[in-house]
């Protein structure tokens, strides 16, 4: 369905890499939205630890 809209698929695609994570992670815990999210996010560890798991 990506391919077909024509959209990134791949954090790399929009130019995002693992340099980028820790300020990705400090802004995700500073957002308010952050405490309705299903998986409790404790620190910007956890932000990474998903970033991370999304290169793969």
């Amino acid at each position: 369905m990506i391919e077909q809209l024509g959209i990134p698929g791949t954090l790399e695609a929009v130019g995002i890499g693992g340099d980028d994570f820790a300020g990705i992670a400090e802004h995700v815990c500073s957002d308010m939205s952050i405490a309705n999210n299903p998986r409790p996010v404790k620190s910007p560890d956890d932000v990474i630890e998903v970033l991370q798991a999304a290169l793969k």
